[in-house]
């Protein structure tokens, strides 16, 4: 009844193990698809915000570009249009040079002006574009490293895990085998223990029966020999034959009854 009762005790023990096992396995594994998908989706979303911010950075420096290229066409133009303009009147107006001379100095300044300003806008520009550049790069670094030690974190729980299974899945294996072990050895101790009895009783009988028959055997040999040593007697005594009152048994002599 005992090992019956350890043995029910050990498979519910051990189906409640399987049990508690199986619902942490689901657990963790659904835990890391969660992140799994956490991960993809930030890293979808981090990569359609690169290619926005890549695509605005190209759209505005194209504006940029068609800015610059007009405002140097406009600058090219009028200085054409000037000079032409300064041609026309030096050849057809001789007296107002100094007047086309001034227009003309204050074009070259506008125009230098302008080249400083629009210099300045692209430097300024510039700088903004690697300042945005090395802030988008921090930031994608940084979610990187996150999402790097993330899966990291997770690779390790995991392996955690399922060394923890693993460890209790072998003692559980080993305490099974022990017990086994403990209830084979048992049950061959009490076999050996029987049969042992069953021997010792074979034994005592077959000892009890030589005895007895050896003790029957030696009842029977000294009566023989008292027997014989009576006759024996009784013929030393009664040498010249049988007298009245006495049998003739041939080993000795009886009284007759």
């Amino acid at each position: 009844m005992c090992i019956v009762v350890s043995c029910l005790v050990c498979i519910v023990v051990s189906c409640l193990v399987c049990i508690v096992v199986s619902c942490l396995v689901c657990i963790v594994v659904s835990c890391f698809v969660c992140i799994v998908v956490i991960c993809l989706v930030r890293i979808v979303v981090s990569c359609l915000v690169c290619i926005v911010v890549i695509c605005l950075v190209r759209i505005v420096v194209s504006c940029l570009v068609c800015i610059v290229v007009s405002c140097l066409v406009c600058i090219v133009v009028s200085c054409l249009v000037c000079i032409v303009v300064s041609s026309l009147v030096c050849i057809v107006v001789s007296c107002l040079v100094c007047i086309v001379v001034i227009c003309l100095v204050c074009i070259v300044v506008s125009c230098l002006v302008c080249i400083v300003v629009i210099c300045l806008v692209c430097i300024v520009v510039i700088c903004l574009v690697r300042i945005v550049v090395s802030c988008l790069v921090c930031i994608v670094v940084s979610c990187l490293v996150c999402i790097v030690v993330r899966c990291l974190v997770c690779i390790v729980v995991s392996s955690l895990v399922c060394i923890v299974v693993s460890c209790l899945v072998c003692i559980v294996v080993s305490c099974l085998a022990c017990i086994v072990v403990s209830c084979l050895a048992i049950l061959l101790l009490v076999v050996l223990c029987v049969l042992l009895l069953v021997v010792f009783r074979v034994l005592l009988l077959v000892v009890l029966c030589v005895l007895s028959s050896y003790v029957y055997l030696l009842f029977y040999v000294c009566i023989a020999v008292f027997t014989l040593d009576a006759g024996l007697l009784a013929r030393s005594q009664y040498s010249e034959g049988p007298a009245t009152g006495h049998l003739d048994t041939g080993l000795s002599w009886f009284p007759c009854a």
